[in-house]
């Protein structure tokens, strides 16, 4: 997990490459500050992928980065926030089965 200051970084780069335009770039930090104190980037990821064409383009960029445990976890939970519930339960399903994580494993059982 990321240290709260590499998150509050990585997630104001997010913004401040949102605010260029350069919204593949964006969403590629904002994922990544899944990893720590997720709850801004969440509603950030949340508020894009409301439109189904950005959801498109967040998946796709979800899908080229290395996955995580919590990144999974927090992703999931935008997914399932959107009722992309079999999407949700997919991606989680996969890391389920490469974890190692006691941690984790307990916080994906809920």
């Amino acid at each position: 997990i990321k240290s709260n200051s590499q998150t509050i970084y990585t997630f104001e780069t997010g913004a401040i490459l949102e605010s260029q335009h350069k919204k593949d770039e964006a969403v590629s930090e904002y994922l990544k500050a899944l990893e720590g104190d997720e709850g801004k980037a969440q509603n950030r990821l949340r508020s894009l992928a409301e439109k189904t064409e950005d959801l498109e383009k967040i998946n796709a960029v979800f899908e080229r980065q290395e996955k995580s445990d919590w990144k999974t976890l927090h992703y999931a939970e935008i997914l399932r926030d959107l009722e992309k519930t079999g999407q949700a339960n997919g991606i989680l399903r996969r890391q389920i089965l490469q974890s190692k994580n006691i941690r984790f494993l307990e916080a994906a059982a809920d």
